[in-house]
């Protein structure tokens, strides 16, 4: 399933208008219509606040073949809550110390 196909998929299944959507993420209504009809991907901002708005992972947005919605969705929620209290530098630092073995 292409990146458009699962975000209109995802919005569709909680009953969302691309209006709504728009108006959750800040993305305009005609961003949304690329996305899912002509299948243009958005900045990386873009992907992580649609992803944060329709409950699924990052991975699952990006990755053609994964099937999975809720794929990585803890690692990415991790990151967001590092950025969000240690900034993106001090996210990267965070996540550097987390991951290392």
């Amino acid at each position: 399933m292409t990146f458009g196909e699962k975000i209109k998929e995802a919005r569709l299944a909680m009953n969302l208008s691309q209006t709504e959507l728009a108006q959750m993420t800040g993305i305009s209504e005609r961003s949304l219509y690329t996305y899912e009809q002509l299948g243009t991907l958005p900045r990386k901002s873009n992907i992580r606040k649609l992803a944060e708005a329709l409950h699924i992972s990052v991975s699952y947005l990006l990755d053609e073949s994964e099937t999975d919605s809720q794929s990585h969705i803890d690692q990415d929620m991790f990151i967001l809550e590092a950025k969000e209290n240690f900034g993106s530098k001090g996210a990267k630092k965070k996540l550097r110390k987390c991951w290392v073995v």
